[in-house]
C-alpha cells in the first residue's frame, strides 16, 4: 500500500513536471530546484510515515486543483514551504551553532 502511494506521488511529480517549472517562475523569482526537491523529500524521508507524509501531501497538493496551472502552483507552494520552513531553517541554525564556536 505504502509502496503504491510513493509510486502515485512520483507519477504526480513526473506528470506535473513542466507545470511547476513553469509556476516557478524565473530563477530570480524562485532560486530553489523545485522538482528536485520533491523528488528528494520523497526519496530521502527519513522514515516510512516520513515517506507516507511526503507523498499524500503531494497527491493532495496536485489534488486540490482543476487545472494544469493551478496544480503546478500549489506543487510550488508545497515545494517552497518545505524548503522554506523545513530545509534552510535547518541550515542556518546550523550555521549559527558553528559561527559561535
Amino acid at each position: 500500500m505504502l509502496e503504491d502511494l510513493i509510486q502515485e506521488a512520483r507519477t504526480v511529480i513526473l506528470t506535473h513536471e513542466q507545470d511547476i517549472i513553469r509556476a516557478a517562475g524565473s530563477e530570480s523569482e524562485c532560486p530553489y530546484r523545485l522538482v528536485e526537491l520533491l523528488q528528494s523529500m520523497l526519496d530521502y524521508a527519513p522514515s516510512m510515515e516520513g515517506k507516507h507524509y511526503v507523498s499524500a501531501a503531494i497527491i493532495l497538493a496536485s489534488s486540490q486543483e482543476k487545472d494544469e496551472e493551478g496544480k503546478g502552483k500549489a506543487m510550488v507552494n508545497l515545494a517552497k514551504s518545505w524548503a522554506d520552513h523545513l530545509l534552510l531553517p535547518s541550515t542556518s541554525v546550523l550555521c549559527l551553532h558553528v559561527h559561535k564556536t
